[in-house]
C-alpha cells in the first residue's frame, strides 16, 4: 500500500481551518452583531421620534400655541442687561396691563460681572418689544440696596393708575453671607423709574425678623386704597426664616396703620413677621399673597415641623415643610375667625397648615394662592412623596387645596 508523501496534509487535515481562520470566522461574526444592533438602536429612535410626531396626542383646536404672539406661540430675550455670553436671562413673575400687554418681571446677568439686574419686559399683544416702554421694550436696574451685587424681581402688579410695582431682592452688603433686602420697584407706564415712590422710585427694607441677614418679597398686590403690600421671608435671630408681609403706602413709606410695633415706641412699623405656624420651630416662608373682599391678606408658603423619619437600624429626627395659610385682617393681626386652634382655647390662630397630600410623608408647599366668589381659599403647590426611604428619593405631586372661609379643625 502506498504511504502519503511526508509533508502532505491527510484528507481530514485539509478539511479542518486553521485557528487563524476561526478567530477571523468569530471576528466576522461579532462584527455582524454590533452592526445589527446598531441599526435595531437606529430603526428604534427613528421611530420613537417618528411616533413622537406623528402620533402623539395633540392639543384639540382651540388649545394649541397661539401663533399670533411672535408667529409661533412663543418669543424669547435674551441680553437684557448686557450681557449676551451669559444666558441668564429669567422671567418669575407675568401680569396684563389695562392694554392687553405683557408684562414679565425677573432678571438678566449684567455685563462686566457684575451680578443679575433686575429686568422687565413689556410686550405687545402680537409678541414684539413694546418700545415705547424703555425704549426698547425692556428696562433694567441695579444695586437698589447698595451691595453691588445682584437684583432679582420674583412678583409683579400694576395699580389702577397703570404703574407697574415689582419686588423681590437686592444685594446690602457682602461677607460670609450675602445679606440682601427686600426691594420694590415702581414703573411708570413708559418704564421709567416713579420717583414718587421712595424719592428714587424704589425702596428697601432689611432684618424684618431680627436676623440681620436676608430678606425676599415673593408676592405683591395692590389693596383696594392703593396701597403695596408684599409678602415673603426674613432671617430670624435664630437662623431660621420667619413669614414677613409688609405694607407700603403709594408715596413708598411702610404704613403706620399696619403691623406690629417692633421697637417698643408705641408705634405700628408696617410689618409683621410669623413663626412656627407648623409647630416645628423651623422656616416660615411666604411665596404667594392674595387680598379679599374684606381686604383681608391671605398668605400661601411652607412652614416646617419636625418629624420621626425611619430609616434601616436608626430613628431619625427631620424637618418637612407643610403647606401653611396665614390670614391678616386689614391691620396686620392675624385673623381670629381663621386657621387652626393651637392651644385649646376656643380662638383659631389665624394660621392652619396641612401636610402629606400626596401620601408620601415628605414635604408640601403652597407656590399659588387665589380666591373665589365663595371666599374660599385655593391653593396650588406641591407634595413629595418618598419613593425609597433609605436613599431618600421623592417624587414630586402637583397639589391644589381649598379651605373654607373659616376655622378649621386641628389635624
Amino acid at each position: 500500500m502506498a504511504q502519503p508523501q511526508t509533508g502532505q496534509p491527510s484528507q481530514g487535515q485539509a478539511q479542518r481551518p486553521t485557528r487563524a481562520r476561526r478567530w477571523l470566522r468569530r471576528v466576522a461574526w461579532l462584527v455582524l452583531a454590533l452592526i445589527a444592533l446598531y441599526l435595531i438602536a437606529v430603526l428604534g429612535f427613528y421611530l420613537m421620534f417618528y411616533y413622537t410626531e406623528h402620533y402623539y396626542p395633540v392639543a384639540t383646536p382651540g388649545h394649541h400655541l397661539d401663533s399670533t404672539l411672535g408667529g409661533r406661540g412663543y418669543v424669547t430675550h435674551n441680553g437684557a442687561a448686557g450681557d449676551v455670553g451669559y444666558t441668564a436671562n429669567v422671567g418669575n413673575a407675568v401680569t396684563i396691563d389695562g392694554s392687553g400687554r405683557i408684562v414679565v418681571a425677573g432678571y438678566s446677568h449684567g455685563a462686566f460681572g457684575r451680578g443679575d439686574d433686575l429686568a422687565l419686559w413689556r410686550f405687545n399683544a402680537d409678541g414684539s418689544l413694546d418700545t415705547t416702554f424703555g425704549g426698547r421694550g425692556y428696562v433694567t436696574h441695579h444695586n437698589a440696596a447698595g451691595g453691588e451685587g445682584s437684583d432679582r424681581a420674583r412678583a409683579v402688579a400694576i395699580d389702577g393708575a397703570g404703574r407697574i410695582v415689582v419686588a423681590g431682592s437686592s444685594l446690602r452688603s457682602h461677607g460670609a453671607y450675602n445679606h440682601n433686602d427686600l426691594a420694590l420697584w415702581r414703573f411708570t407706564p413708559e418704564g421709567r423709574l416713579d420717583t414718587t415712590f421712595g424719592g428714587k422710585g424704589y425702596v428697601t427694607h432689611h432684618d424684618a425678623a431680627g436676623g440681620g441677614s436676608y430678606d425676599v418679597g415673593t408676592a405683591v398686590a395692590i389693596d383696594g386704597a392703593g396701597r403695596i403690600v408684599v409678602g415673603g421671608y426674613s432671617w430670624g435671630g435664630d437662623t431660621r426664616q420667619d413669614l414677613v408681609v409688609w405694607r407700603f403706602d403709594r408715596d413708598g413709606r411702610l404704613d403706620p396703620a399696619f403691623g406690629d410695633d417692633h421697637d417698643g415706641d408705641g408705634m405700628r412699623e408696617g410689618w409683621v413677621t410669623h413663626h412656627n405656624a407648623a409647630l416645628g420651630m423651623g422656616h416660615d416662608r411666604g411665596h404667594a399673597l392674595a387680598i379679599d373682599d374684606h381686604g383681608r391678606i391671605v398668605v400661601a408658603g411652607s412652614s416646617e415641623r419636625s418629624t420621626a423619619s425611619y430609616r434601616v437600624y436608626k430613628v431619625a429626627l427631620r424637618r418637612d415643610d407643610n403647606l401653611a395659610v396665614w390670614r391678616y385682617n386689614s391691620d396686620g393681626h392675624l385673623d381670629p375667625t381663621f386657621g387652626l386652634d393651637y392651644d385649646g382655647d376656643g380662638t383659631p390662630h389665624g394660621a392652619l397648615h396641612h401636610h402629606d397630600a400626596a401620601g408620601g410623608g415628605d414635604d408640601d408647599g403652597g407656590l399659588a394662592v387665589a380666591i373665589d366668589g365663595s371666599g374660599r381659599i385655593v391653593v396650588a403647590g406641591y407634595s413629595d412623596e418618598v419613593t425609597n426611604q433609605s436613599q431618600n428619593y421623592t417624587r414630586r405631586h402637583l397639589a391644589v387645596w381649598r379651605f373654607l372661609n373659616q376655622a378649621q379643625t386641628p389635624q
